[in-house]
């Protein structure tokens, strides 16, 4: 029997906005499995997921991905509630980029069915699988990571639990209704979450393919773990990336966001963004921080890979980052040049990944001419 989703009418969505980074985010919606979690934890909420560099990072039965926000919307202001962490100092500097971190390396990473049932039969903790998540999983186990304890039990805990955490509060206000063009937009490609659709295919391939020699995958850098000590299934692995179109709805992502930029330069210069408007420039030196970590990952990552033995898989990987990292470069470049076109003042000489972007740009362009 289908799970079968009684949800209608979108009328509303979060205000990104008004969301920070690791902020919690708690909903139902209309499905049996939702109505089930919620009589069974006598709560109002069944899924619990983080907000994380412009997107939400959860949990399903595909596993731990990443979902557009403009794209997860609601009927009613009950359907969803957003918490925030009271004393914000625990999640600063090194604290909130190891938490990034955390979330990042779960991304691909199993779900576990059977453990998200045992939250409620406590008896069966023992036997439960703790390698893979479930969706207030993650989240706890997040904030755990850097010794924040939002509930009692990270491995077995409920969005009931997160709702009534002492160390968090509820946001007030953080929605947004739905226009017209949001709901034509709700009716175009999905590229990003067809990207990670196409991220699960390659990685459940890879999960299987492992399991001949007892060897266990649970996300992408187990991949590359795999093939260094199996190199005889790199060809096939390079294979699966190929056929499930992972690479492909990247370069549909980089051509999408030119096309924005594009768009935004154009329209600062005929006037239809107003001068030092505040949201705007709210939005945008958000972008620019997004944009400034993402460099600094993808730089990261093809650091890392350039050390290792060339493998088909490893190459591959290597020409993906580049891509990205290279994208990451353009991005910070038209935000910043947005941010003074729109005569924003939001503080861009402060930004301490700023500072080093140059140092670290330059760094990639001396990796580059080892590669070549």
């Amino acid at each position: 029997m289908k799970n079968k989703s009684y949800l209608k009418t979108p009328t509303y969505r979060l205000n990104m906005s008004k969301l920070e980074d690791c902020d919690i985010v708690l909903t139902r919606d209309y499905t049996l499995t939702s109505f089930g979690v919620r009589l069974a934890t006598w709560a109002p909420y069944s899924h619990a997921a983080i907000f994380f560099e412009d997107s939400f990072i959860d949990a399903t039965k595909k596993g731990i991905f990443s979902k557009n926000p403009q794209r997860i919307t609601f009927s009613s202001k009950d359907d969803f509630c957003v918490l925030r962490l009271i004393d914000k100092n625990k999640l600063f500097g090194v604290n909130l980029t190891n938490l990034k971190n955390y979330i990042r390396n779960e991304i691909g990473n199993s779900y576990s069915t059977k453990d998200a049932v045992m939250v409620k039969l406590s008896a069966l903790k023992g036997n439960g699988n703790l390698d893979e998540q479930f969706c207030s999983r993650l989240v706890a186990r997040a904030y755990g990571s850097v010794g924040v304890q939002l509930v009692v039990d990270p491995d077995f805990c409920s969005p009931k639990d997160l709702m009534n955490s002492s160390l968090l509060f509820e946001l007030k206000d953080v929605y947004e209704e739905l226009s017209e063009n949001d709901l034509e937009y709700l009716q175009t490609e999905n590229l990003p979450d067809n990207n990670f659709s196409n991220m699960a295919k390659w990685l459940d391939f890879a999960k299987d393919k492992a399991k001949e020699v007892d060897y266990k995958i649970q996300n992408m850098s187990d991949v590359f773990s795999f093939v260094m000590q199996y190199p005889e299934y790199d060809t096939v692995m390079v294979d699966a990336v190929k056929e499930s179109g992972y690479l492909d709805d990247i370069n549909g992502i980089i051509h999408n966001d030119s096309l924005l930029y594009f768009t935004l330069f154009q329209h600062i210069e005929m006037g239809l963004i107003n001068k030092n408007d505040k949201e705007f420039c709210k939005d945008m030196s958000k972008r620019l921080d997004s944009s400034l970590f993402n460099f600094n990952r993808w730089l990261g990552d093809l650091e890392a890979l350039m050390s290792v033995p060339r493998l088909k898989l490893v190459v591959l990987f290597v020409n993906n980052y580049k891509c990205l990292v290279e994208h990451c470069i353009m991005r910070v470049q038209n935000d910043v040049d947005i941010l003074r076109e729109a005569d924003c003042d939001c503080g861009l000489n402060d930004k301490p990944l700023l500072k080093i972007f140059h140092e670290d740009r330059a760094r990639y362009f001396t990796l580059i001419d080892k590669l070549y």
